[in-house]
């Protein structure tokens, strides 16, 4: 049986069950936060598993985790379970959400949004409008996301430096030269509040910070400090250290932020590549053949 958690009311987090009608009869849904316990469960689908819910299904060989980010299963000292997440099928919508904060900051189209195309209005920002080529950015976390966006922005005649979460000791040397840092990174315990208020004061202060990796690798508070007091430029953030972000955050009010709700990774053909990928490793776990996006909670990849 294949337990899944995805039953969420909107339908961006719901699973379609018509896409994946080879595996209807399989499929149960639980609620994650009352899950039932069943010796009959192999198989999980879904981004909201915990230690309660595993211990819930003695017989779990396989989760399948229809995000990138896998922080709630930190810790979880099982060998005998395979986990895989869905890491390459949102590439391509993480990097276009990332060139729309960049474009957006560094052109200030989002004041011209705010501002109704007050053209006089506008005036008063047009110092800050920069043309991105000989600028240099920083990608912290060179996965396959990062890779790519590396290429896109050097066609653009951007100097791009990458930094693996192996390397974040060398975040330092980097910052200080950096006109935009985008934040790939997945949370880890190394990975943690990596963003601070002493590596936020290394930026320089008409820098942009991208934000669409995890948002517990930033201190929040320590963020907004520094856009207050306009110490970095601007800052485009998908993802928050707690989720809803709460409506009464002062990011909220800041204009030189543009937040979206964690959607970098969706798109219209998000479940065609979710099917695709997890029947895939359906077929390769059948045939105890060697799975793709496996991860070892260890390392933290």
């Amino acid at each position: 049986m294949i337990a899944c958690d995805l039953i969420r009311d909107l339908r961006m987090y719901k699973l379609p069950i018509e896409k994946f009608e080879k595996f209807r009869n399989d499929i149960f849904f639980i609620d994650p936060n009352n899950p039932p316990k069943s010796n009959d469960v192999e198989i999980y689908l879904g981004d909201r598993i915990n230690k309660h819910i595993i211990d819930g299904f003695p017989n779990l060989k396989w989760i399948h985790l229809t995000s990138v980010g896998f922080d709630k299963l930190i810790g979880l000292d099982r060998d005998d379970i395979i986990i895989t997440n869905s890491k390459g099928i949102m590439d391509s919508s993480i990097i276009s959400t990332t060139l729309g904060f960049l474009f957006s900051l560094s052109r200030g189209i989002n004041y011209c949004i705010k501002d109704k195309l007050d053209r006089y209005k506008f005036d008063e920002y047009f110092h800050k409008v920069q043309d991105i080529s000989n600028q240099t950015c920083l990608i912290v976390g060179m996965g396959s996301i990062g890779n790519k966006l590396k290429t896109i922005l050097e066609s653009l005649d951007m100097k791009v430096i990458g930094i693996t979460s192996d390397n974040i000791n060398k975040l330092d040397d980097y910052l200080i030269n950096s006109d935009v840092v985008v934040n790939l990174l997945p949370y880890t315990n190394k990975t943690k509040s990596i963003f601070n208020k002493k590596v936020f004061g290394k930026m320089k202060n008409n820098s942009y910070f991208i934000n669409v990796g995890r948002g517990q690798t930033v201190v929040e508070e320590d963020l907004i400090y520094v856009l207050k007091n306009n110490l970095i430029a601007g800052a485009g953030l998908d993802v928050f250290e707690k989720e809803p972000l709460s409506n009464d955050s002062e990011l909220w009010k800041l204009d030189n932020v543009i937040l979206t709700p964690h959607i970098a990774g969706l798109s219209k053909s998000y479940w065609d590549k979710q099917y695709k990928l997890f029947k895939d490793n359906f077929n390769r776990y059948k045939n105890s053949k060697e799975m793709l996006n496996i991860i070892n909670l260890k390392r933290g990849y």
